[in-house]
C-alpha cells in the first residue's frame, strides 16, 4: 500500500491502492484528510484499517496459491496464473 504527502500542509485527499502489477492497481478507498497521520484522521481511520486488512488478506492468498497477476486486456479479461505455470 502507498500513502504519501509531500508536505504536512498538503492535507486534501488520501487514496489507498494496492499495486498488483504494471497494469493492475486496485483502488481500495479514500477520504478527505483532516490530519497527516491516517490513524489520527477521523475521516481516514476506517478506510485505512479496511484497506490494510484487504491488502493483508490478498497478499496471504497470493502467497498461499502462488498467484501472479499479469495484466488486464479489458475490464472483462483479467489474467493471472499460478507461479507453477
Amino acid at each position: 500500500m502507498f500513502d504519501t504527502a509531500e508536505n504536512e500542509d498538503d492535507l486534501d485527499l488520501r487514496l489507498y491502492g494496492l499495486w498488483l502489477s504494471e497494469s493492475i492497481v486496485i483502488l481500495l478507498g479514500g477520504c478527505h484528510k483532516t490530519h497527516n497521520l491516517p490513524r489520527e484522521c477521523i475521516n481516514c481511520r476506517t478506510p485505512f484499517i479496511q484497506a490494510n486488512k484487504f491488502s493483508s488478506q490478498l497478499t496471504k492468498q497470493e502467497k498461499k496459491f502462488k498467484l501472479q497477476f499479469k495484466k488486464i486486456d479489458s475490464f472483462k479479461n483479467i489474467k493471472f496464473s499460478t507461479k507453477n505455470e
